[in-house]
């Protein structure tokens, strides 16, 4: 099958999607931005695409209905409406992908309308088990055209014995902005150095943005144990999050969340947040990750105080590993991918 995907910008996670669908289809990306705006990779190279501005409509719209299906990144963007609309009269099927969205209080007129336009593709690929829930339930779509379709993080992580040495090692990747929770995080660390257990904990937090001065010179003043670095190529980061014992996902609100999954392919101590969607709807269930409150700092304090206790004991349970990295693997990207025959197409 010829399948196109369409997103705002290249990404090592996209080129991954690419990479999985490519066994069993032949697959293209189309791009509307060349870069991130917000995302600072310097050594990735983006894999052969096409881009948006390449096109006229005209010309873009032809060249969509040379492809089986076609994945547009964002329902909620008013050229993917319109493409969608315009495809039904055509044999190309189509599918909306999407990730967890924030809540927002809208009116039953503003529900249905939305119902229409993620109806107007074949699908609605959801990020996560959680944004499948959402959907589902918000806009009473039909479980059958709802498939969970991931972000693609590293499959090919096998797990790895979590050794303590000298010091449990923490590892936080995320970007320094409001929403990524760092205030819960640097206020939970400031009540382990008040009970004297920061010092057991060797912390090495990565990314870039707007508030990484600030919360740089803040995570100084508490301990030398702490090492704040910008930005990290893929490499580094993979360097990082293999050497640590514990990773750190803290976000208030995070639409999926690529590194807890990673952490938890390499058989880490993993610490979320509720806000963080590719894991929150397997709270309670198992003790790997550990999900705590993503607005209480005591609780998460509570948490690495815990660790501490018993870092002798930090070996995470297989089955738990097992179960959270058989939701999210290459095959079910390509489960995801609907059979058509003939007749549908």
């Amino acid at each position: 099958m010829r399948i196109l995907i369409t997103t705002n910008h290249p990404a090592p996670y996209i080129d991954k999607w690419l990479e999985v669908l490519s066994m069993n289809h032949q697959v293209d990306a189309l791009y509307f931005k060349k870069k991130s705006s917000e995302k600072e990779w310097k050594n990735y190279r983006v894999k052969d695409a096409f881009y948006n501005d390449d096109f006229s409509f005209r010309d873009l719209l032809c060249f969509f209905k040379t492809y089986d299906f076609i994945v547009f990144g964002g329902w909620f963007k008013k050229i993917n409406i319109l493409y969608c609309v315009l495809l039904k009269f055509t044999n190309t099927k189509t599918a909306f992908f999407t990730d967890y969205p924030e809540i927002e209080n809208q009116g039953k007129f503003h529900s249905f309308i939305k119902k229409r336009i993620i109806e107007s593709a074949d699908y609605l690929f959801a990020a996560s088990y959680s944004t499948k829930e959402f959907f589902i339930e918000k806009y009473r779509i039909k479980d059958s055209k709802v498939r969970v379709f991931p972000y693609a993080h590293n499959f090919e992580f096998e797990s790895e014995p979590n050794v303590i040495f000298d010091k449990i090692k923490i590892f936080i990747a995320n970007r320094f902005i409001e929403r990524k929770g760092y205030k819960i995080v640097i206020d939970s660390f400031r009540v382990l150095k008040e009970v004297n257990k920061l010092d057991e904990f060797e912390i090495t937090i990565v990314g870039g943005g707007p508030q990484y001065n600030f919360y740089k010179n803040e995570f100084k003043k508490l301990s030398d144990n702490i090492v704040v670095k910008e930005w990290i190529e893929d490499e580094t980061y993979i360097k990082y999050m293999k050497a640590s014992n514990i990773y750190i996902h803290a976000s208030i609100f995070e639409p999926f969340g690529i590194p807890p999954l990673d952490a938890l392919q390499l058989n880490k101590i993993v610490i979320v947040s509720d806000g963080v969607k590719s894991l929150n709807h397997i709270k309670g269930k198992v003790n790997n990750p550990i999900i705590y409150n993503s607005t209480d700092h005591e609780e998460l304090s509570n948490i690495l105080i815990n660790i501490s206790i018993v870092c002798h004991n930090l070996n995470t349970e297989e089955s738990n590993h097992k179960i959270i990295t058989e939701m999210y693997n290459a095959h079910t990207l390509l489960r995801a991918i609907p059979k058509f025959d003939e007749n549908q197409k």
